[in-house]
């Protein structure tokens, strides 16, 4: 297998290693955790034996360079090595000049403009016509010499991804689908008189369902791009398309639209329970002091509010950047911070996230955004495959709605698959704030 099948196999290990890490007592499986722990390290051991290869490749060629003396006299090498030499005469001829500067062009593979000059004073001395040739930038020679480029590309910026940081319920669909019974009410019971009968009541059922739902990314990359190795272009397409992925499940997961082909959101269970609740504009508050006690009493509607459904578990906050800075900054009456915990990470006592996945543009004034609360050990992700990776220079891909083939463009198309679903144990698991226009 090539890097990119060995890692997205190490990658779909360590989404079982988790899954099995999950369980307690009993139901922890620990010699299947061994079994595959072992697999993850022999994996391990054999992508860092294919990465020292390809460093070791190449660094194959090797370039030894003749030194000189202090009046442009080369000294002979000791012994014969495998290297690239130009006999030290004048160059009179212009095939031979133009031959100089070819290999000044490779000594500097390593090394740049810089290399280049460094060669061809060693091997000519810094008076000869040919460094003085390469020394004057605009000349023809000096365009043979690449231009020095670092062996990284900057990143992307991207938004942080928050829901699968949270403390989800993580559980397998095998199938591609799995169906919880949960029970939705309970019997009754009640003080009678002697010898009165009571009515019997029964429990009643309903049921979570799960299933799969496929998300998915396709890149391509030349390939002379992945044979040369340029900047790591294997792992940083790699990267790209698990960033890719991770960004487009965080945004789903968080406020889109579920329908057949994608999961719901924490957004949409809440809304389906109209649990959200307008918070005040603080505009017209009289003072500080009342502003304070606004921003509190909306925050404290949404912990009661959870308190009062009996959600059990621990809960969080997740909110914009902008909502973030508010508060952190929100000053009391005596000009005291009204949140110091927030430096600590922590909200009136719960965890809080940022996410840039929450606007701030909403509502008719473009000018709102939300706070969400939420108990995460209430929400089920199904995960039916994890992450897999795949790579083929023998397929097509489509760009444009038109089909591309990889023979007969020599690419290579790289692809991304995940299949999961998304549900809440109990939908009375989040509320939010709305219309928050909180604004620094």
């Amino acid at each position: 297998m090539n890097l990119v099948d060995l890692k997205a196999k190490r990658h779909a290990l360590l989404g079982d290693m988790k899954a099995l890490n999950e369980k307690s007592g009993a139901e922890f499986e620990a010699e299947k955790y061994d079994a595959l722990k072992k697999e993850v390290e022999a994996l391990d051991a054999e992508i860092e034996r294919k990465i020292e290869f390809l460093e070791l490749e190449k660094k194959s060629a090797k370039l030894v360079v003749p030194a000189v003396t202090e009046d442009d006299t080369p000294v002979p090498p000791a012994g014969k090595e495998d290297t690239i030499t130009v006999a030290h005469k004048r160059l009179d001829g212009k095939g031979e000049k133009f031959g100089a500067l070819v290999l000044a062009t490779m000594a500097a593979n390593g090394g740049g403009m810089k290399g280049a000059h460094d060669f061809l004073v060693k091997k000519y001395g810094r008076r000869h016509e040919i460094t003085k040739t390469l020394q004057a930038g605009s000349t023809p020679g000096s365009v043979l010499v690449p231009e020095d480029f670092a062996n990284e590309v900057i990143e992307l910026l991207r938004d942080q991804t928050v829901v699968r940081k949270l403390a989800l319920r993580t559980i397998g669909l095998p199938q591609g689908q799995l169906t919880l019974p949960r029970q939705n009410s309970s019997a009754t019971a009640q003080f009678i008189g002697e010898n009165t009968a009571i009515n019997a009541t029964d429990m009643g059922f309903d049921s979570i369902q799960l299933s799969a739902k496929k998300l998915m990314s396709v890149t391509s990359l030349t390939s002379e791009l992945l044979q040369d190795n340029v900047y790591g272009a294997e792992a940083m397409a790699r990267d790209d398309l698990v960033q890719t992925m991770a960004q487009k499940e965080d945004e789903q997961l968080l406020r889109g639209t579920g329908s057949a082909i994608a999961p719901t959101s924490i957004k949409e269970i809440a809304d389906g329970g109209s649990r959200v609740r307008n918070a005040d504009d603080l505009t017209g508050a009289a003072n500080q002091a009342a502003k304070v006690g606004l921003v509190r009493y909306d925050l404290g509607f949404l912990e009661q509010k959870l308190m009062e459904d009996n959600i059990p578990g621990d809960c969080v906050f997740i909110m914009s950047p902008r909502s973030f800075i508010f508060l952190r900054d929100m000053l009391d009456g005596n000009g005291n911070r009204a949140f110091p915990e927030m430096s600590g990470g922590s909200l009136n006592g719960y965890k809080f996230y940022i996410s840039n996945k929450i606007p701030n543009n909403l509502g008719t004034g473009t000018n709102e955004s939300e706070i969400y609360m939420m108990a995460p050990g209430q929400f089920l992700f199904g995960d039916s495959m994890g992450l897999e990776l795949k790579s083929t220079d023998t397929g097509s891909y489509q760009i444009g709605g038109n089909l591309v083939s990889t023979f007969s463009t020599d690419s290579i198309a790289i692809r991304a698959i995940s299949r999961f679903d998304f549900n809440s144990r109990h939908d009375e698991a989040v509320y939010y704030l709305d219309q928050v226009k909180w604004i620094s």
